[in-house]
């Protein structure tokens, strides 16, 4: 995602963080065979988001040095308190900024497809473990977090779409009660 990011002409910049030394390796990689997405326009950092020094705020958004977009995709899932993550990752956004992501919403399907599937030996489509379903965030207690505690912040409402992946056609729309949502919602102040 970082990648198609930084192509894009209104794009400033990118900064892609990841705590996992092999997967920035791999982007790093990447990043070598592309000339167009060189640093400045993309920077990967190995490390977590509570390495890094809180950024600048202001109200002259080009003298700040906080986010205008965070993404998180497949992040929240893996994470052992989302509310404490959240909570760190907020003072990177600038006000006016978006926080989009994606997740997994605890549910029957999401079960039967993320742990007994996609986590199957003959599958194999990701290591056995890989998922913690008690892990798994549903669409509403997301809302909720933001809604009530919002890490100091406040928030707009959010917005979510759910996706699904049928074997043989790919990934379509979906419910976000069953499994895999997309979801965004902007920092007011």
């Amino acid at each position: 995602f970082s990648s198609s990011a930084a192509r894009l002409l209104s794009t400033r910049s990118v900064t892609a963080i990841d705590p996992t030394p092999a997967v920035i390796a791999i982007a790093k990689a990447y990043q070598r065979s592309d000339p167009a997405l060189s640093e400045p326009k993309l920077r990967y950092l190995n490390c977590a988001i509570e390495d890094l020094p809180l950024p600048r705020l202001s109200n002259n958004p080009a003298a700040s040095t906080a986010a205008d977009i965070i993404t998180l995709f497949e992040v929240l899932e893996h994470i052992n308190s989302p509310a404490q993550f959240l909570q760190t990752t907020i003072p990177h956004l600038q006000p006016g900024g978006w926080l989009i992501g994606s997740t997994i919403a605890r549910s029957p399907v999401s079960f039967l497809t993320t742990k007994v599937i996609a986590e199957a030996p003959i599958i194999g489509v990701v290591p056995p473990g890989t998922h913690d379903w008690n892990k798994y965030i549903n669409p509403d207690e997301l809302a909720n977090w933001f809604e009530k505690d919002g890490g100091g912040g406040k928030w707009g409402s959010m917005r979510t779409q759910g996706v699904i992946y049928l074997p043989g056609l790919g990934w379509r729309w979906g419910r976000e009660a069953y499994g895999n949502y997309f979801f965004g919602i902007q920092r007011m102040q």
